[in-house]
């Protein structure tokens, strides 16, 4: 039951990250997303960039600084407006991006590691915990006290 759930919640996660174009077929994705760009028309794609304003696509080639497919879009619409194609190009940001993204990353590894460390060490600690009481009652068994590690 729980596995249908699982693949009814996909289904109405991909469905709704859909749209209809205007050529009446579907496009993945949301508008302007490298999924949006990669399954509708060329038209399609240049009315959505054209409706947006220099400055939206400069912000969107900042932060879009991963996906080529995006980029080339952006360009392609500046070079229809005859601006320069590159007029959003910013190698040291981009640059500057990629290290912090990197260090994110590294970060988030480090974290991840440091929780797995602490997570060893918790069950390292019950298992000593469950020995420790598996000889007390050994111990109390056999009549005996346990004093450090032996049975007295």
């Amino acid at each position: 039951m729980f596995k249908i759930y699982i693949k009814l919640l996909f289904f109405i996660f991909i469905i709704s990250s859909c749209s209809i174009n205007k050529e009446g077929g579907i496009s993945l994705g949301r508008k302007g997303s490298p999924a949006w760009i990669q399954t509708s028309s060329q038209k399609e794609i240049n009315e959505y960039f054209a409706s947006k304003p220099i400055y939206e696509l400069c912000m969107i080639w900042d932060e879009k600084y991963d996906w080529m497919v995006v980029r080339k879009e952006i360009a392609k619409s500046l070079e229809l407006r005859g601006k320069d194609p590159l007029k959003c190009n910013n190698p040291q940001a981009d640059s500057e991006r990629r290290r912090n993204d990197a260090a994110k990353k590294a970060r988030a590894s480090r974290n991840n590691q440091l929780q797995r460390d602490r997570m060893k060490a918790w069950d390292m600690e019950d298992s000593l915990r469950d020995m420790e009481d598996k000889l007390k009652a050994v111990c109390r068994a056999s009549g005996k006290i346990l004093i450090g590690k032996q049975c007295i």
